[in-house]
Formats: C-alpha cells, sequence, structure tokens
C-alpha cells in the first residue's frame, strides 16, 4: 500500500508515542524521546502520547508552547511482563519487552489523534507496534523510532547472558522479536535508529525497500555542568539497574574494580537496584535509587567507568559524562555507535587490571585525562547536541517530502 506523503506549508504537526511520558532526567529512553519531541516542537506543534506517566509529571518546557503532554487513564497500560510472567507471555506470542495492548489506552489515543490531526506519528519502540497499526489511518506518516535493531541486541544478549535460564528466555524471545520488528518497518514510512550499524542489519533483516534515517542520541551540553574532578576518588555510573547488563557493571564495579582501588568511592546512580545491591551500599559504595537529576552525581564524580558487555544503542551515560568533562573508561561495547577512539575520546578496558590501570592514570589531572575531556566534548558538541539532533531530523523528514528543503 502506498500512503500520501504531502510536501507541508505550514507548521509541522507531530503525535509522539511513549511508553511512558520522558521525565528530564530520566533513562536512555527518556532523554531520547525527550530531545526527539523538543527538536519536533521547532518545526510545529507536538504532543507526547504517554501509556503512563511514569510516576513523575510531565516535563516542564518554559516557553515552548508546542509542546504538550497527554497520558493514558489505564494504570496498566505502560506495564511490561515481569519475572515469572516472561515465559507465559513468550508462549502466548508476546514480546517480552512489550505491554499488553489495552483498549482503553487505544481508544484515548485515537481520540487525541482525531482532534490533534497530526501530519506526522512517531512512534516509540517495537513494544508499541500494536499502537502503530490504530494509527496508520490517522496519519500522513507514520515513523518508528526503534532507537536500535532490538532483533540483534536480543541475539547478543542471549549470548552474553551468564544466567542459564534468562539466555533461554532471551533465544526464544529472539526470532519472536526478530518477525515483529520486520512486520512493523514494514508497516511505516520510515525507521528511526541511533546507530549506523543498525542500518545494515535492518536491511538484511527486513530488506532493502525499508526505509531507515539515522537519528542520533544527544544531549545538550549546556545544559551540564561542568565536573571539578577536585576529588579524585570518586567514580560514577548512572543506570537503570533492572537492566540485566547494567546490574552485571555494577557487580563487576563493586567486586572486582573497586577492591583493587583502595582509596576509590563510587556512586551507583539510578532507579531500581536489586536487593543484594542496595546491601553493598556503605563507606565506599552508595546506591541513590531514582534520583530527580543525575547530573550534581555527575559533577561530584573525578570519572566514569562503564564496564559493560552487552546491550545496544548509543550510550548516553557515556554521552552525558562527556558533557560534563568526565574521563570515561570503557569496555568498546560500553561505547558502541558513537563512533569514539581510544585515547583519544575514552581509555578502553576490557579486564579488571585494564579498568584499574586506566582509571588511575584519569581519575587525577593527567595530559590523557585532559585530552580525553577536550576531545569528547567537543564531539559531543559537534554530533551529539540538539543542533545534531535537529539537522538529523529535518534531513529525514525532507527525505519524505514532509518538510521543505528550501
Amino acid at each position: 500500500m502506498t500512503y500520501a506523503r504531502p510536501l507541508v506549508d505550514r507548521p509541522l504537526r507531530s503525535l509522539v508515542v511513549t511508553r511512558t511520558l520522558p521525565g528530564p532526567m530520566g533513562g536512555g529512553n527518556d532523554l531520547r524521546r525527550l530531545a526527539i519531541a523538543r527538536s519536533l516542537a521547532a518545526l510545529g506543534p507536538v504532543i507526547v502520547f504517554g501509556l503512563g506517566r511514569g510516576g513523575a509529571a510531565p516535563p516542564s518546557d518554559a516557553g515552548r508552547d508546542r509542546l504538550g503532554w497527554r497520558w493514558s487513564s489505564d494504570l496498566e497500560a505502560a506495564r511490561a511482563p515481569r519475572g515469572s510472567e516472561l515465559p507465559t507471555a513468550l508462549a502466548e506470542g508476546q514480546s517480552p519487552f512489550a505491554p499488553r495492548p489495552s483498549g482503553v489506552a487505544t481508544a484515548e489515543l485515537l481520540e487525541v489523534a482525531t482532534e490533534f490531526e497530526p501530519d506526522l506519528v512517531v512512534i516509540g519502540g517495537l513494544d508499541l507496534a500494536h499502537y502503530a497499526a490504530a494509527l496508520r489511518p490517522r496519519t500522513a506518516q507514520l515513523v518508528v523510532d526503534l532507537d536500535y535493531a532490538q532483533a540483534r541486541a536480543t541475539v547478543e544478549l542471549a549470548r552474553a547472558d551468564r544466567n542459564p535460564r534468562r539466555a533461554l528466555l532471551w533465544r526464544h524471545a529472539a526470532s519472536l522479536v526478530a518477525r515483529q520488528e520486520v512486520e512493523l518497518v514494514h508497516a511505516v514510512d520510515q525507521v528511526w535508529i541511533s546507530d549506523h550499524t543498525d542500518v545494515e542489519h535492518l536491511t538484511v533483516l527486513a530488506g532493502p525497500s525499508v526505509h531507515v534515517a539515522v537519528i542520533p542520541n544527544t544531549v545538550d551540553p549546556l545544559s551540564y555542568p561542568t565536573a571539578a574532578r577536585d576529588d579524585p576518588s570518586t567514580l560514577v555510573f548512572p543506570a537503570r539497574f533492572d537492566f540485566w547488563p547494567n546490574e552485571d557493571a555494577a557487580r563487576h564495579l563493586v567486586d572486582e574494580i573497586l577492591p583493587l582501588l583502595p582509596d576509590a568511592r563510587l556512586c551507583l546512580v539510578g532507579r531500581d537496584p536489586p536487593p543484594w545491591l542496595v546491601a553493598r551500599g556503605g563507606a565506599r559504595v552508595t546506591v541513590t535509587g531514582p534520583v530527580p537529576d543525575v547530573r550534581p552525581h555527575l559533577a561530584a564524580a573525578a570519572a566514569m567507568p562503564i564496564p559493560l558487555r552487552a546491550g545496544a544503542g548509543t550510550r548516553l551515560k557515556a554521552l552525558e559524562a562527556f558533557a560534563t568533562g568526565l574521563p570515561v573508561v570503557s569496555t568498546a561495547k560500553g561505547v558502541e555507535g558513537l563512533g569514539v577512539v581510544d585515547g583519544i575520546h575514552y581509555i578502553r578496558a576490557e579486564s579488571t587490571d585494564e579498568f584499574v590501570a586506566a582509571l588511575d592514570v584519569v581519575r587525577s589531572d593527567t595530559p590523557v585525562a585532559r585530552r580525553c575531556i577536550a576531545e569528547a566534548r567537543a564531539l559531543v558538541e559537534r554530533e551529539f547536541s540538539s543542533m545534531a539532533l535537529d539537522r538529523a531530523i529535518t534531513k529525514a523528514l525532507t527525505a519524505t517530502t514532509l518538510v521543505s528543503g528550501d
């Protein structure tokens, strides 16, 4: 089926559909959806519809009268399967990442779309595929923002997970996710992802007819305070700890790396820390749980270690460190998709001993640390800032003739 893609000479009206309303200092998905919504607001009015509110009020956007917020009254609409529910969901053919479709949320979303009449609808992720189908007749242009190729990521999670029961779950999920991903990308007009690597993957998976645009993850470097780095003992690792690669990285930091840095302290910042991690809190380990703003914790640190072994998408925690002026020591996986160079923008470390040696180098004001800080900040301003996002979105929409190239 061919859908009209009219060239509009009036402000572009955009509807962004998310699992929860994005908080200004939430996790990676929150930061991405919020940045996209704000970028689209430069082109015309935007409504962000969340299946849930995420436990917080909508972000404050003073002076941005083009950006509005709606959410479903169904308190379960954003809830995905958890724990023992996951095998049941897979047996029923449901993605382990996706909330069950909500009739209430669908009706409320369609009511918003009927009233707002969007030119563009951006669906935030594969887990909202049901809502993409419902909105298809209501817009000239339907985009899915995958952030990353989820099928590829699921296969990688299955290979990397050392928990055999969970790895088996990922393997069972991989084929289901791949099938759903192919169906969704063929049902929309354009796919947005954060990493060039996934363009090739989606083309192989879904065929060359899929229209893919690279929309980078970004941060606003001007909104991050510069780290004073006057206390070389403090390390920071921000994350959602209910995602096992982040939990695995935290365990590596607490159990293996920190004991070999007797003068260091570690601050683990983010939501859903597991009980074992909370129990490790003490004089040398701080576990904050959810915080309203991660930036003060970044500014108080001397460096950010990122010992990730699995995951997908570009790494917003690394971008936040770069914007704050924190040197980063990371695995290659931890900075994947950013196009950074070892020894220039960050220091690569894969083993415990390599992390310890590199952190000893960058925690103080060494030439290596100064170089990484300066080059990484310049990279963020050039490739991963709000202006870079505006350019990428305008280019993507111009390619589908929703925005004039003039």
